[in-house]
């Protein structure tokens, strides 16, 4: 049986993928009989669970926080799994403190591992006041991986952003699984959701950041030529922020209504959906 202790930005029921990612390995590792420690920076407190020790910390990965886990560590110590976002730990992207800390328990012989869901901000024209947090994010990057005794990337594009700052030979890949449940049983829809969304609908749940905008833009201006087919997304800015067609910003609209019962968060009015991460995979 191992001892895990799971640092995360992000838990249920707060929104978030790292989130939910993280309630699933949480899950199958106490399933599997090890036993497992949450450590999360939401303010709303999770849900209990028989199986899983879940700690809400008192700041976003700040210095009470750190002094909390050193002790926890201290007592019971186990390995640590960091699910890194390097823009939800706190301090706008820059938790230079955090990543320090990390590579001084890494030093001091704690099995440390790392989870790069997503590595650094990128460079950009069109936002240089982004480029030099990039350059801080790679120092944060560097410093985690010489920690690490294991690295883990959401992406194989990850190897090769990651592979000037130290990343070593053995980083294994770990694709994330959907987290769209199966088990949500069909209800009737009214007519009026039927009216206007149109009996063919493709949604995208997402970000519509620069990196996906334009893919995305093609893929549903040619959807919404189709007849019969409404795109829909999740906000009426995003959908002007696409510069998408009228029937586009008509289906936010009615998505935003239409939800599930078991998951009020989510929109029910997309039976086929086309989903796109901003995240650069090839």
């Amino acid at each position: 049986m191992k001892r895990w202790h799971l640092l995360t930005p992000e838990y249920p029921p707060c929104c978030g993928g790292v989130g939910d990612y993280t309630a699933l390995l949480a899950a199958g590792l106490a399933s599997a009989g090890d036993r497992v420690d949450v450590w999360h920076a939401e303010k709303v407190a999770a849900k209990p669970c028989s199986a899983l020790n879940i700690h809400a910390l008192p700041d976003r990965f700040g210095p009470r926080s750190r002094h909390l886990m050193d002790d926890a560590f201290l007592t019971d110590p186990g390995i640590v799994l960091v699910q890194y976002v390097p823009s939800a730990f706190g301090r706008r992207g820059f938790n230079w403190p955090f990543c320090r800390w990390i590579g001084e328990l890494g030093r001091s012989g704690a099995d440390v591992r790392v989870m790069f869901h997503e590595p650094f901000f990128y460079f950009t024209a069109k936002r240089p006041w982004r480029n030099a947090l990039a350059i801080a994010q790679r120092g944060m990057a560097a410093t985690l991986l010489r920690a690490a005794s294991h690295v883990y990337y959401s992406t194989s594009t990850w190897t090769r952003l990651l592979a000037p700052y130290g990343s070593p030979d053995g980083a294994e890949i770990l694709p994330i699984p959907a987290t769209i449940p199966t088990d949500v049983r069909a209800r009737p829809e009214p007519d009026a959701l039927k009216k206007r969304c149109g009996e063919f609908r493709v949604g995208h749940f997402g970000t519509y950041g620069e990196h996906v905008a334009d893919q995305l833009r093609s893929v549903l201006r040619s959807c919404s030529r189709r007849s019969g087919t409404r795109a829909c997304c999740s906000s009426v800015v995003a959908a002007k922020r696409l510069r998408a067609p009228s029937n586009l910003t008509c289906a936010a609209a009615c998505c935003r209504r239409g939800t599930s019962k078991a998951h009020p968060s989510r929109p029910r009015c997309a039976p086929v959906m086309c989903c796109s991460s901003p995240i650069p995979t090839g």
